[in-house]
């Protein structure tokens, strides 16, 4: 299977290294934007505390997925980096 991420060098993270990669993050960026739009996030005067209580789930629920899903396309372990070793 054919890995989509790295960990970062420094700290802690991933970072894509493939096409499919970056375009799990933009669908991933794509749909917390969506998620926002939907429930007024962006336009205060409009949005109600069900809104936001929805954009906290959705929220929640994209960052989970997104994260089981990249570790799932993970080359090596992740954990805290401090760069390379010499």
């Amino acid at each position: 299977m054919k890995k989509w991420f790295v960990p970062k060098s420094h700290g802690w993270g991933l970072v894509p290294i493939s096409w499919e990669g970056w375009l799990v993050t933009l669908i991933f960026i794509s749909l917390i934007l969506v998620s926002g739009n939907l429930n007024h996030l962006f336009q205060p005067e409009l949005m109600s505390r069900n809104d936001f209580v929805n954009y906290l789930l959705d929220f929640i629920l994209l960052i989970v997925a997104f994260i089981y899903f990249s570790l799932r396309r993970t080359e090596g372990k992740v954990r805290w980096n401090w760069g390379k070793r010499r």
